[in-house]
């Protein structure tokens, strides 16, 4: 009994963990049918995956900022879609320029987005919204052309780290 309730533990350990080293992504906010979307719309939230990245084709609440993502929606009929893009379709094949995913088959474990905004706006609006979400944030200024974030909230610990890319800025994230 005492080894089943060792073994019982170290799962549960390992499965708190591993939830805790992931981040949410949702891309139900975009259209994959429509090609005419000009500008996707990055807002951040909490979910049971803990942050959570969410895409939209209209502004949402935790908006952070937004994707310059005109002309790169392919043009295909409803029902192609989940054939042509599998299960996650805003991923990798959709708008790889502008979104990134690692590990996107289970979870989520780093993401990079392309926002087509200055840095400062962009670095100020993460700030702002990671605080009203409850997360403690430290700012870690690494050169002239990259910050970095820890973002902190109970057990959760994300790492973002924006990056100036002439007028865009990339923003990667990833648990910790």
């Amino acid at each position: 009994m005492r080894s089943l309730t060792r073994v019982l533990f170290a799962v549960a350990t390992i499965m708190t963990l591993s939830a805790s080293l992931a981040l949410g992504f949702n891309e139900s906010g975009i259209d994959h049918t429509d090609a005419g979307i000009a500008t996707a719309y990055v807002s951040l939230s909490t979910t049971a995956y803990g942050l959570t990245v969410s895409i939209a084709s209209a502004k949402e609440t935790g908006h952070v900022g937004t994707m310059d993502v005109e002309n790169l929606m392919p043009d295909i009929d409803d029902g192609d879609v989940p054939a042509y893009y599998g299960s996650r379709p805003w991923s990798h094949k959709a708008f790889a320029s502008v979104v990134e995913l690692s590990n996107a088959s289970t979870s989520v474990h780093g993401l990079r987005v392309r926002h087509n905004q200055a840095a400062p706006d962009v670095m100020m609006a993460y700030s702002t919204e990671l605080t009203a979400l409850g997360y403690t944030v430290a700012e870690h200024s690494m050169t002239s052309n990259i910050t970095v974030f820890t973002a902190i909230k109970g057990d959760e610990t994300v790492r973002l780290v924006f990056v100036r890319k002439g007028g865009d800025t990339l923003v990667a994230l990833s648990p910790s």
